[in-house]
């Protein structure tokens, strides 16, 4: 057990260290915008024309004070001029615009780039965590599955979603040298919604093609490798594979890795849940999310991969239950989302009779979460509660209530037969395909007590031979007599082998080979053909020297 952990620990920590770069991208991207924000300012601009000189004596004022007229003026002629904005001189000889649009620019560019980045990264940092999920060394391929699926599940929606969240929200206690929680936005106001609220919708858009595009990218390079097996030319019958298995190999396509399909889709329902109730739009975009998925791994399934493994049902259960999971973070964010007066707008009187601070002025100098009680007693908040309530009374009941009441009925109705059939089945369900979790404490007993009397009988019957009648007997060579004494020290052996089995059975490490039950798989399978193939190989070039 203790191997595992440590193993496990191992893996986390490379996984953590991957995780940093999409941080270090995200905490530049904040520095790029706060760069433009303080010499410009930036935000929503009014409709009507801004005048130079008063875009000058804006910014001639201290950062602090700047309304961002500046950015404002620079936006509206960057409409009408493009990127002759640069060449705009004020009054006082500066090109002010100049400098905008290198910030500007670099700043939208941050957004796409940040988008791009994040998706990479989580191609990348899945197939980094596949290879090294093999030193786990589990049970079998469906544990293997499930533990990638999560892994990878886990970094993909920390990249998505919590990064990019705890770097720009503001909690108040942090220090000023802390890169997270310690950013511009104290709720999910209007200007999250277009600054950090537009790179997850653009990173999830993008997310719905990437994965399709990696796999073609390794569907591409399979076939140039195919290609180049024929010596460059279109006949299927030339080769360079010497065995009739290599050759089969090459042309029978990649396998279909079920954790690559479910991590992205655990993600795709976590961050449209989790982010969904403010941006709507989320939902449209998981939809065709899973559409997309469907119809590509379909005909994939069907023309391009190998038949996949037959994982048990325990993978799809696993998978089932974290999306359930998903509907409590849903209700968090929601409730948060719903009780902000400002986006959701409501009377200046609660439920409770309670007077609400309404203004964008009060609530912004101050922290929204201060205020809990003001947020709560909102009428769409506390409807939204009660409407939460019922769903969460409906599930306990129809999970715990209705299928207790449903199996005591079932267990009095049917008859004596039907109820030890039933018995049975579930006593089969326990079953595992691990040796080491099937051995239970009374089963190791017997083994014990077992082995214990037939060394007990054998030092007995040794005994007896000992006697002075037992010399004397004919049928019991010197040869037996020694053979005796092996069964016993081998029945002591085998005794404290059942003691060790039992005792560190969740240590594994020593005693899985592979999780794989195919012999290609088996390490020294591996060694034996791959020797076999060099001196093959070589004798063949040998062959075609001479």
């Amino acid at each position: 057990m203790k191997q595992r952990c440590l193993r496990i620990s191992l893996i986390a920590f490379v996984s953590f260290l991957l995780m940093i770069a999409t941080f270090i991208i995200i905490v530049f991207s904040r520095s790029v915008e706060h760069s433009l924000r303080d010499d410009y300012g930036s935000g929503s601009c009014p409709k009507f024309d801004i005048d130079q000189e008063d875009a000058l004596q804006d910014q001639l004022k201290e950062s602090k004070e700047r309304s961002g007229l500046m950015h404002c003026y620079c936006v509206q002629q960057f409409d009408d001029k493009g990127y002759d904005v640069r060449n705009i001189e004020f009054s006082n000889g500066n090109h002010y615009c100049n400098d905008w649009v290198v910030k500007y620019s670099l700043n939208n560019a941050m957004i796409w780039g940040v988008v791009f980045m994040i998706s990479l990264i989580n191609v990348y940092l899945k197939v980094i965590l596949r290879i090294i999920s093999v030193h786990e060394r589990r049970h079998d391929k469906t544990d293997l599955v499930i533990s990638n699926t999560f892994k990878m599940f886990f970094v993909q929606f920390f990249n998505t979603a919590i990064i990019i969240l705890i770097v720009n929200a503001n909690i108040k206690f942090m220090p000023s040298w802390s890169p997270i929680f310690n950013g511009e936005y104290k709720d999910f106001t209007t200007d999250w919604y277009r600054q950090i609220g537009v790179s997850i919708i653009l990173t999830m858009l993008f997310g719905i093609f990437s994965p399709h595009l990696a796999n073609s990218m390794f569907w591409i390079a399979g076939a140039f490798f195919r290609w180049k097996d024929r010596y460059f030319t279109c006949n299927k019958k030339r080769t360079k594979q010497l065995f009739q298995a290599d050759y089969e190999q090459m042309y029978m396509g990649p396998e279909l890795l079920f954790e690559y399909r479910y991590s992205t889709m655990l993600t795709t329902v976590y961050v449209s849940l989790m982010f969904g109730t403010g941006m709507p739009i989320l939902y449209s975009i998981a939809f065709f999310a899973f559409f997309m998925s469907y119809w590509v791994d379909k005909w994939t399934l069907l023309r391009i991969y190998q038949t996949p493994p037959r994982y048990d049902k325990d993978l799809n259960k696993t998978v089932r239950e974290w999306i359930n999971l998903a509907v409590i973070l849903h209700f968090l964010f929601s409730f948060w989302m719903f009780s902000n007066s400002i986006i959701f707008g409501t009377r200046q009187d609660t439920i409770f009779g309670i007077n609400i601070r309404s203004t964008t002025e009060d609530i912004d100098e101050d922290y929204p979460w201060l205020h809990m009680g003001d947020r709560v007693a909102q009428y769409h908040v506390v409807i939204y509660l009660l409407a939460f309530g019922m769903f969460i009374i409906i599930f306990i009941l129809k999970s715990f209530v209705f299928k207790a009441i449903n199996k005591i009925y079932s267990t009095c109705t049917r008859s004596k037969t039907d109820h030890l059939i039933g018995f049975f089945e579930d006593e089969s369900k326990v079953f595992s395909n691990n040796y080491f979790e099937c051995l239970q404490k009374n089963e190791y007993q017997n083994l014990s007590r077992n082995l214990r009397q037939d060394k007990r009988r054998l030092k007995k019957f040794k005994a007896s031979l000992n006697t002075e009648e037992g010399k004397n007997r004919e049928d019991f060579s010197q040869e037996d007599r020694g053979h005796i004494d092996w069964l016993i020290q081998r029945l002591r052996t085998k005794r404290k082998d059942a003691e060790v089995a039992y005792k560190h059975k969740d240590e594994d490490g020593t005693k899985i080979i592979d999780p794989s039950y195919d012999i290609r798989d088996l390490k020294p399978y591996k060694f034996y053909i791959n020797k076999l193939k060099k001196d093959m190989l070589s004798k063949y070039a040998e062959v075609r020297n001479d």
